[in-house]
């Protein structure tokens, strides 16, 4: 009896390179295709110059297909980081130095002097959220540099919600940032942070200049 000659497969495989199950896929179904030919069934082979081909065109189509980030999106979003930083470091600057000048001349009891203090540095610290939060809707809206995920996003409110989980560093992640948005929202929890310190320093250092203490009882012996 004639010895049969083995059969040669010609492969066309059709991959989606943008999709990485697919490349995994590919790979694993040449690894497959392979060991069964040479293993299983002696009278399928598959040519090693064949398997060579598909692997080298693979990756040359892999290679060309690659995405590379855009460079606006980021540029976007550093700016807007940049810009909303230094605009609320300027509008807490400008509500210390109006308490520690302004307020100066207008008479007051110190515990009055203490609540007013704190009432307009909360309104400082809520312009500032709010100021954040239009800065996420312009950066997912009009520049485009990423969104939101989670629970959706129905009104204005919910942006300010965001904004004062991220400011505030309490981060409750039922609605969470994408894209290039994360970067802003990490900056935001910084400049939380300060902008909080620096309320609390001012504080401390008001009720040391104008607390009035009374004499504390000594025990009589």
């Amino acid at each position: 009896m004639a010895q049969r000659d083995p059969e040669v497969i010609d492969w066309r495989i059709d991959v989606d390179l943008a999709d990485n199950s697919s490349r995994h896929h590919f790979i694993d179904t040449i690894v497959d295709i392979s060991s069964l030919g040479h293993l299983s069934n002696p009278g399928l082979l598959l040519e090693p110059d064949l398997i060579g081909t598909i692997h080298t065109d693979f990756l040359w189509q892999r290679q060309r297909n690659r995405t590379y980030p855009e460079v606006a999106p980021l540029l976007y979003s550093s700016l807007l980081t940049v810009s909303v930083f230094f605009i609320t470091a300027l509008i807490h600057l400008g509500a210390l130095r109006w308490c520690s000048r302004g307020m100066a001349a207008i008479p007051l009891t110190p515990s009055a002097r203490v609540l007013a203090v704190a009432a307009l540095l909360f309104t400082a610290h809520i312009a500032e959220i709010a100021l954040y939060a239009i800065t996420y809707f312009l950066a997912e809206h009009v520049f485009l540099v990423g969104g939101f995920a989670g629970l959706p996003i129905a009104a204005p409110l919910d942006y300010f919600y965001f904004s004062a989980t991220a400011y505030t560093s309490l981060g409750i992640g039922d609605i969470f940032p994408t894209g290039h948005i994360r970067f802003l929202t990490g900056i935001e929890a910084l400049n939380g942070l300060l902008l909080v310190a620096w309320s609390a320093s001012f504080l401390f250092a008001l009720m040391n200049r104008i607390w009035e203490w009374q004499p504390c009882v000594r025990p009589k012996r």
